[in-house]
């Protein structure tokens, strides 16, 4: 999926995608229960977005017609691109990847936030 905001490309091709989360909970305002799949990604200029697709079974208009409606069950899909800060983005990254095995994971894709922990630890040590 390909979506502009603010006058940047965020493109699930192109991005880097770090994780990703599958749930399936019911959502009371769609009345129905939710499939959902959340993927974090990173664009090759740093910033981070979040791809989000709910699939349901909903109810829709089968023949279009306002006076007399025929609703039938129908696999619904919404597919949607959200910003998210680098910080939502580490958060969500962190939770993904909880053992202790994926530090790695966690210093490829957010070095900042973590070359600071590393700094404060050191600094810890010394004191």
């Amino acid at each position: 999926m390909k979506k502009v905001i603010n006058g940047a490309v965020y493109n699930t091709d192109t991005a880097k995608k770090i994780c990703e989360q599958f749930t399936e909970d019911p959502d009371h305002t769609k009345g129905a229960i939710v499939k959902k799949v959340k993927q974090l990604y990173k664009t090759k200029s740093g910033k981070y977005f979040f791809y989000i697709k709910d699939n349901y079974i909903g109810y829709v208009d089968a023949n279009n017609d306002d006076i007399d409606p025929k609703f039938e069950e129908a696999e619904l899909e919404e597919k949607k691109i959200l910003l998210a800060t680098y910080e939502a983005a580490f958060q969500f990254a962190s939770e993904f990847y909880s053992d202790t095995n994926s530090n790695e994971i966690i210093d490829k894709y957010f070095p900042d936030l973590t070359t600071d922990s590393k700094d404060e630890k050191k600094s810890e040590k010394n004191a």
